[in-house]
């Protein structure tokens, strides 16, 4: 486990627009392999200085990456044991709560200026994204806004890719789903926010998102 004052800051992301910020390395460490990038798809006006969600957690590796950046850092995911993980050597100005923790949560809602996920929504069907979302509306403060990655319709190099629409599959949790423009546009209306880009990759196969609370 690395611990947040084992990191040390090497990137500034002053001014980076989405596509930057994604592939840009804010910190690194003596025993990383290779520099780790962020790959969450939000400009840096919306992370520097600013209450910030990750859904999706895990182990807390993002939080440890922009405590160095953001006012305070909420972690959410569904893995007790990775958020217990995530807690150890995290920043101060960093949490994490399981997402069933609902007392927690509470205090939360509607505190937040920002909503990521890293590789995290290509993994979630229409049902779960659309309950994801509504977490995120609820945490969110009017004109907060959410930045999710989810897989675009490709030639199968993600691997087992399937619509948004159908069931979740309960053998391979790494599978993905794809979103077209419209499954979009419904998932986010019927969480309450408003669409207010969508960026086709096709290099990474990933259609990009930003929605916003009115």
């Amino acid at each position: 486990m690395i611990e947040a004052k084992t990191l040390t800051q090497v990137g500034d992301l002053v001014g980076l627009d989405e596509r930057q910020v994604f592939t840009a390395v804010l910190a690194n460490h003596p025993l990383y392999t290779y520099a780790v990038q962020l790959r969450i798809w939000a400009s840096a006006d919306r992370l520097i200085g600013r209450n910030v969600v990750e859904l999706g957690c895990g182990p807390g590796l993002l939080g440890k990456h922009i405590g160095f950046i953001v006012d305070q850092y909420l972690g959410i995911d569904v893995s007790r044991l990775a958020l217990a993980l995530a807690r150890g050597g995290a920043h101060a100005n960093c949490r994490f709560v399981h997402i069933n923790d609902h007392e927690e949560l509470e205090p939360c809602a509607g505190a937040y200026d920002t909503v990521v996920g890293r590789e995290f929504f290509i993994h979630q069907n229409y049902d779960s994204a659309r309950d994801l979302l509504g977490l995120a509306e609820y945490l969110l403060l009017s004109g907060g806004t959410v930045h999710c990655d989810f897989f675009a319709r490709g030639d199968g190099e993600a691997g087992q890719v399937y619509e948004a629409h159908a069931e979740r599959d309960a053998e391979q949790v790494s599978s993905g789903y794809s979103f077209s423009q419209s499954d979009v546009e419904d998932v986010a209306g019927e969480a309450g926010l408003e669409v207010l880009s969508q960026t086709l990759d096709t290099k990474e196969w990933r259609r990009f998102v930003v929605l916003r609370k009115p």
